[in-house]
């Protein structure tokens, strides 16, 4: 798939740029929601580090031989695997110097994530390594802890933001089982070997799992108060959007999918706006 026959509409999840903006509208809306002040160099530590884990996992993925099946990122990586290495070693050189404008602790906890992150490629990609717990778990759980990262370091109420970072998991990794079980099911079902059981039963009743996760953040917003019930809104506004995208599949292409479920995720997006003019 050369540049010039790309939709610009599909470039962004192309580049793998859509990682790094659904993380930094979450980062802001966390900050924000908890009352805690956000710096442009931890903004920008957050989308280049999301970023250039984006593009080396995708690497790794289309480094094998190709079974078939594939999925536009993955075509477009392998044929554009020396431009995005290059894309790779700038994104980490330009976080390396901006580690320099951040606060100590949030580097420790950053290099802590880092270290998660390393043993989590090493288990998905490593040929003798193998993660057995879902790799879409795994990702959820890291994306999680990388959004809520700069507002942990600086807040007084821990307990709450752990609630709600378990909240705004939940929208991660229905996000991430969507497209991962779609994808299996429209382009790889008679030729890959299925993913993990867990990611099974989760995308063959998706559904069912994420109106009972909905529930969850619903009662988040209607029990809990202040930081906690914005991100439990947000979690469940992303969940009500993914279930209403999956009724639709069938209707759907493949890349057209995955990029609708990642837009799913900027729900903080319109429940911000409506505070500021409502």
């Amino acid at each position: 798939m050369p540049f010039r026959d790309t939709p610009i509409w599909l470039l962004p999840n192309l580049l793998s740029l859509d990682a790094p903006l659904v993380a930094l509208v979450w980062q802001a809306y966390v900050s924000n929601s908890f009352g805690v002040p956000l710096t442009w160099s931890a903004r920008a530590a957050l989308a280049l580090a999301v970023w250039a884990v984006y593009i080396a996992d995708r690497l790794l993925d289309a480094s094998g031989i190709s079974s078939g099946g594939e999925s536009s990122r993955h075509v477009f990586y392998r044929r554009h695997r020396r431009a995005m290495s290059i894309l790779l070693t700038g994104v980490l050189t330009a976080g390396a110097a901006d580690v320099w404008f951040l606060r100590p602790t949030l580097v420790r906890d950053g290099i802590e994530t880092g270290g998660a992150v390393l043993v989590y490629l090493l288990l998905v990609h490593g040929r003798r390594l193998r993660l057995r717990a879902p790799k879409e778990l795994a990702v959820a759980l890291l994306f999680t802890i990388g959004t809520v990262l700069a507002a942990w370091s600086r807040a007084a109420r821990h307990a709450q933001l752990a609630i709600a970072a378990a909240a705004l998991f939940l929208p991660f990794w229905a996000n991430i089982v969507a497209i991962e079980y779609f994808e299996w099911v429209r382009l790889r079902r008679r030729i890959a070997p299925p993913p993990h059981a867990i990611t099974q039963t989760y995308g063959g009743r998706f559904i069912r799992f994420s109106v009972l996760f909905l529930a969850l953040c619903l009662a988040g917003v209607l029990v809990a108060g202040g930081g906690v019930a914005r991100i439990a809104a947000a979690a469940a506004l992303a969940l009500a959007g993914l279930v209403t995208l999956h009724r639709c599949r069938r209707h759907l292409r493949a890349d057209t999918y995955r990029v609708l479920a990642d837009a799913a995720l900027l729900s903080p997006v319109p429940l911000a706006l409506c505070r500021r003019f409502f």
